[in-house]
């Protein structure tokens, strides 16, 4: 009885022990990752009482680790091999914990699981030092990741972050521009409550959680390098492959079905004389569109598969700022070493860039392709390498004896050797127009390119009353786009009732969309010249009428 009950006291010890020793630590690392202005402004409000929560506790166990064995009843026990092996498998349940969090939420989170998991990483490197025999943490991570094997080439972090850009942001998610953020209709859902020290420990879980509620409501370039840290850059090209894949699957085919058939049922529109005023020609436009407007599967249909679309234009295009600007970090760095210099334009590109006044688009072509991607020579020796070297020989030939700074100096040019050899170059730029060029060359292979450019005139004399060309189609979504289904004051009462405008509802996703196949078809300068939206914005600013007046007098006859 008495070591039965020895051994149950000396298990519960034990796990009291590994985690309060864990606690320590994980509060250390999320002290050392939190900002330190806001940590000292944070312990300066919170006042006296409320500042020990910043802090971290006294603790002395130094001593515990330093206790190899024990001797209870004649037995010897040893309590590091005890303390790894509790560690090991306590580590293994919160990456797990962490995970699971992921997988149940949304894709907003990418933030709050990379730190979280920063977190994690910087607590066992630190807790390595005390205990050798801790296994590695990126061992660990593609254990608990389900990534170890040939057979799993993704794992659940690529899973979880494949399905919710694809099945939640892209198709309901309203991306903003003027933000580059991508905003859900929906309030985010709290997540569920769980043991302080499977996050950022019991002193600073509660001010990392308020530091990360904010940055569930939206998804941005933030949340992007939160993947690329989450994920790596080895599986970007996979996301990103899909992604280009979706915008020209959902323009070929589920877009441009909708946009023949309302080509073929619009009736022959042409540009109205100034002569009839603003009023005049928005009135002509309102009754021949009125029937397009009423079609329930334009909003539906059409303007949900552009939005869907247009999200993930401008996914990929935030997607190539990150590793634009990882991969110049990148070079940075390897330049030190390696001597490297930036791409610079061939001289001949150069002249016949001057020769043509920049209007040759074919020259333009070559500039942004091969032209960008040449780079001078280096040397096969690093040239920091080398300064060393010179250094060192120089040290040699004075009388002075400088042993302790020769050894030194020895030291860092075997440093600079093995770091050279691990350097790898990341590429990054250029993602945006290599999907530009991936979208043409399927609209030109499926023939929609020839088909939405429209007939060529056979007098030369291009049709403006019924172009049956993409331009007319997206004059016509943009005019019923803008224009509002209610008057100012009953859009205001409709906005209480629950009402949402196409702005707010389909965001800017559907102008990139539009914008973007307009670029791909080379119809801009045609629909500059024919867009009625246009034209009514040209005459309101040479011909001005003054609509609040008109709003007046629908007041007073009603």
């Amino acid at each position: 009885e008495i070591e039965a009950e020895v051994n149950l006291v000396f298990d519960q010890l034990m796990f009291t022990l590994y985690r309060k020793i864990f606690d320590y630590y994980k509060n250390k690392a999320s002290k050392i990752l939190l900002d330190k202005t806001f940590q000292y402004k944070m312990e300066r409000g919170l006042g006296s009482r409320l500042g020990y929560q910043m802090k971290l506790p006294l603790a002395r166990y130094s001593c515990i680790f330093n206790q190899k064995h024990v001797s209870i009843l004649g037995r010897i026990i040893d309590i590091e091999s005890l303390l790894t092996e509790q560690l090991n498998l306590f580590i293994r349940e919160n990456i797990d914990v962490i995970i699971n969090r992921y997988e149940n939420t949304t894709i907003t989170s990418a933030m709050e699981i990379a730190h979280l998991l920063k977190t994690l990483r910087l607590t066992c490197s630190m807790l390595k030092q005390e205990l050798p025999g801790l296994d590695i943490f990126d061992d660990i991570l593609q254990e608990i990741n389900e990534d170890t094997t040939l057979g799993s080439f993704r794992g659940r972090l690529f899973l979880t972050t494949y399905n919710g850009l694809f099945s939640n942001l892209l198709r309901n998610y309203i991306f903003n521009q003027l933000t580059r953020r991508f905003v859900s209709l929906e309030r985010p859902k709290g997540n569920k409550k769980i043991d302080s020290l499977y996050l950022w420990g019991s002193r600073f879980t509660q001010v990392f959680q308020q530091r990360f509620k904010v940055t569930r409501g939206f998804f941005g370039i933030e949340h992007i390098q939160a993947i690329v840290e989450l994920m790596g850059v080895d599986s970007m090209p996979l996301l990103v492959d899909e992604t280009v894949k979706t915008v020209a699957h959902i323009i070929i085919r589920d877009i441009s079905p909708y946009v023949e058939e309302i080509l073929k049922n619009l009736d022959p529109m042409k540009l109205q004389s100034a002569y009839y005023g603003v009023l005049g020609v928005y009135g002509y436009y309102d009754m021949m569109l009125k029937y397009i407007k009423s079609y329930p599967a334009l909003r539906e249909g059409v303007f949900t598969l552009l939005r869907e679309a247009g999200n993930a234009l401008g996914f990929v295009q935030m997607l190539d700022v990150v590793l634009t600007k990882q991969s110049y970090y990148n070079h940075q760095i390897q330049a030190f070493y390696k001597g490297l210099e930036p791409a610079i334009m061939p001289q001949e590109y150069l002249e016949q860039m001057r020769f043509n006044n920049n209007t040759d688009f074919a020259v333009q072509d070559i500039m942004y392709s091969s032209a960008a991607k040449q780079q001078t020579k280096t040397s096969k020796v690093s040239p920091f390498i080398s300064i060393l070297k010179e250094t060192l020989s120089q040290m040699n030939q004075t009388k002075k004896p400088l042993n302790s700074e020769k050894n030194l100096l020895k030291s860092c040019i075997i440093s600079a050797i093995k770091r050279e050899e691990f350097l790898t170059s990341n590429s990054g730029g250029w993602l945006f127009s290599a999907t530009l060029q991936y979208l043409h060359k399927n609209l030109q292979e499926t023939g929609l390119l020839k088909k939405w450019k429209g007939p060529i005139p056979k007098n030369g004399i291009l049709e403006h009353e019924n172009p049956k060309d993409f331009s007319r189609f997206w004059s016509v979504a943009t005019f019923i786009f803008l224009v509002p289904d209610f008057d100012p004051e009953e859009e205001e009462k409709k906005r209480k009732e629950g009402y949402v405008d196409d702005r707010s509802y389909f965001g800017d996703g559907w102008l990139w969309a539009g914008t973007t196949i307009l670029y791909l078809t080379g119809l801009i300068h045609r629909y500059r010249l024919l867009d009625p939206t246009l034209y009514l914005d040209k005459l309101q600013r040479l011909y001005p009428a003054d609509l609040v007046k008109i709003s007046k007098k629908k007041k007073k006859e009603k």
